[in-house]
């Protein structure tokens, strides 16, 4: 099994430098302090899912639910009962992809990683099932997280991004939702898809509509 790649775009970067500054007539609109998340896919999915499904089921067979009390979602998570799976030889080569990933992020972000090297400091597996989501939240004592996505079929939810401001935001009502606006954004789940973002940044999962699995794998990442 080899994890190659297929194709990346980083959503502070992909829409060009032309979304930096609008220009209309006599009025400049600067877009500052951008909500960046970067998108990253491999082109072998179909054979590295296989083999994680297999042991994602193993482990599911054999290991509680680690949901924690706090939540008040439902889901079925390994982020309390086993959430190394990164030293587990199945998911060793996603690890290290997912850390290459994780690197070229910090580097977009100008990161000094030669005086502050990321070190992936935890991994665990998500199953949704038929009415299973998400609550909004966000990854604290942790730089970068992503999210993998081993299993999306058709009519998944997406990755719900919650913009930073919009807890203290008046919500005033637009003709039209665009960058400018916006206070949420979704981002799609697809097989073989890893999503990067700034651990802060708050996100949630809308309730499943499937009767098939939607299976995710998280990392967090400090420095």
């Amino acid at each position: 099994m080899s994890i190659g790649k297929r194709r990346d775009s980083a959503e502070g970067n992909r829409r060009g430098q032309s979304e930096e500054r609008v220009t209309k007539e006599n009025k400049e609109i600067r877009l500052l302090f951008p909500t960046v998340v970067q998108e990253s896919f491999i082109d072998d999915a179909a054979e590295v899912n296989r083999a994680l499904l297999q042991a994602i089921y193993d482990i599911k067979a054999e290991t509680p639910n680690g949901l924690p009390s706090s939540w008040s979602c439902t889901l079925y998570t390994t982020i309390e009962s086993q959430n190394a799976l990164h030293n587990l030889a199945p998911f060793r080569e996603l690890a290290a992809y997912i850390t290459g990933k994780a690197n070229d992020f910090a580097k977009t972000l100008k990161v000094r990683l030669d005086d502050y090297p990321l070190e992936m400091r935890s991994m665990w597996v998500n199953v949704y099932g038929k009415g299973h989501s998400q609550e909004i939240h966000n990854h604290s004592n942790s730089v970068f997280s992503g999210v993998y996505y081993v299993k999306a079929p058709p009519g998944s939810p997406g990755l719900l991004i919650h913009g930073p401001m919009a807890d203290t935001m008046v919500h005033m009502p637009v003709t039209e939702e665009t960058l400018l606006n916006s206070t949420m954004g979704e981002i799609s789940a697809e097989e073989g898809k890893l999503v990067m973002f700034r651990s802060w940044l708050k996100h949630s999962v809308k309730p499943s509509p499937i009767d098939e699995d939607r299976i995710s794998i998280a990392v967090n990442f400090s420095c």
